[in-house]
């Protein structure tokens, strides 16, 4: 059976809520995700870290009402037993929290970048990366100006 695996490198609330939807409809056809979550992906999910806008502005702020949480749907999902979330820590363990009870409860495991990559391949496997702009090249340099999230479908 076909299965989705999303790459969440962007901690953006827009990129959290379209793979919220891409998790929801791949569940309603019956297939199974795996989502791993890259640098600002890890930072979203961690303990205590809330909702962040981060279009039209460089700077992350707190969300205020009646932007949608893009956790709840994840949530429910995860107890359908077909959603699976991974923290995939980058090499410098300073970086990010490398510890599973820093994340919040929604993430399953913390695996290695070799997990995502083989569960990425195979003719029936949708993969989807939601990553930072193209002009980002690292999270903590960011370029002025308005973000722009990608998406790439491969």
């Amino acid at each position: 059976m076909a299965r989705v695996v999303i790459g969440i490198g962007n901690g953006a609330t827009e990129q959290l809520l379209m793979s919220s939807a891409v998790v929801a409809k791949a569940v309603a056809l019956g297939m199974d995700v795996d989502i791993y979550l890259f640098q600002g992906g890890m930072r979203a999910f961690r303990r205590g870290a809330g909702i962040h806008r981060s279009v039209g502005d460089v700077r992350e702020t707190p969300l205020q009402s009646p932007v949608p949480d893009p956790f709840a749907p994840l949530q429910e999902l995860r107890a359908t037993g077909r959603v699976h979330i991974h923290a995939c820590p980058a090499e410098d363990k300073s970086a990010s929290p490398t510890r599973l009870r820093d994340f919040s409860p929604l993430v399953d495991d913390i695996v290695g970048l070799g997990s995502y990559v083989s569960n990425s391949e195979g003719k029936d496997v949708l993969h989807i990366y939601f990553g930072p702009c193209a002009e980002e090249h690292d999270m903590e340099t960011r370029v002025e100006g308005p973000r722009k999230p990608a998406l790439k479908v491969l």
